[in-house]
């Protein structure tokens, strides 16, 4: 690959542009509704099953060190557009109020739900719940009662 590139970080920003561009696609796919509820269910379904069916570019997205943002912007271009696509479901949703004086702020809602979801992901891959004591209806269930919890806050 090195053939066709200057160096590494020009291999792997290509790649993670990929990366976010399959995955920006496999959200957009989600079944939609026009419930917003049930819309956002299903665009946390679609991250999580994204994270299941495509393991290596998942952990390529999100736990490998990322080139410099400023000299690869079609990278961040696409990063963008996925995360972009929570804020849009997120904009349609009515906000709970935060404490007395933190103003509210639609992108670190959409920060707290990635951040859940993307752990989510990460637990259910490890196989842990099984060895904490889940039963298998219980990690089955997971997936359910973990996005309707955050669909509460």
């Amino acid at each position: 690959p090195y053939r066709h590139f200057t160096n590494r970080d020009d291999l792997l920003a290509e790649l993670l542009t990929r990366c976010f561009e399959v995955f920006a696609a496999h959200l957009e796919a989600r079944p939609r509704s026009d419930h917003p509820g049930d819309d956002f269910f299903a665009m946390g379904e679609a991250y999580l099953s994204f994270a299941k069916a495509h393991p290596t570019r998942y952990r390529l997205m999100f736990s490998t060190p990322m080139p410099n943002p400023e000299k690869y912007p079609q990278m961040m271009a696409r990063a963008r557009t996925a995360f972009g696509l929570l804020e849009q479901r997120l904009a349609g949703m009515p906000i709970v109020p935060t404490p007395v004086g933190t103003p509210i702020s639609r992108k670190l809602d959409a920060l707290f739900v990635w951040s859940t979801v993307h752990g989510l992901a990460g637990i259910l891959s490890s196989q842990i719940t099984a060895g904490l004591g889940f039963t298998p209806h219980e990690h089955a269930a997971a997936v359910g009662q973990i996005l309707a919890r955050i669909g509460l806050g």
